[in-house]
């Protein structure tokens, strides 16, 4: 498993991870491209793709802050849930990282928010 780290949209795995973020996040979680774009020039924030065999498997989204990491998106593409790259993803990530974690969760007021959160624990 490869951690790539994006420092642009002009990369080939941006589309990729693009797409799967649209299709994971609804509009009000998401950001815009344009911001996104503004966003990646920013040296605290981390645009990774996770990459096996070749192959994107997702993303994390991340700031490097003083006493944290705080990831504000996460996701695997469809085809890669329910397989347990999700929680490889994070495990490594916690694992290769001194300071500690911080996920932002949405609220509880959904099924799916719910088995977000449950995974997330």
């Amino acid at each position: 498993m490869k951690q790539i780290r994006l420092q642009s949209t002009n990369n080939n795995y941006f589309s990729q991870a693009w797409e799967i973020y649209l299709e994971a996040f609804p509009p009000e979680e998401r950001k815009t491209l344009d911001a996104q774009t503004k966003l990646m020039n920013n040296p605290l924030y981390h645009y990774d793709v996770i990459i096996i065999e070749e192959e994107l498997i997702g993303f994390v989204l991340w700031w490097d802050l003083d006493s944290v990491r705080f990831i504000d998106h996460f996701a695997t593409a469809s085809k890669h849930r329910n397989k347990g790259f999700g929680k490889m993803i994070l495990e490594n990530f916690a694992k290769n990282h001194v300071k500690p974690v911080l996920l932002e969760v949405e609220f509880p007021y959904s099924d799916i928010n719910k088995r977000r959160i449950k995974f997330y624990e």
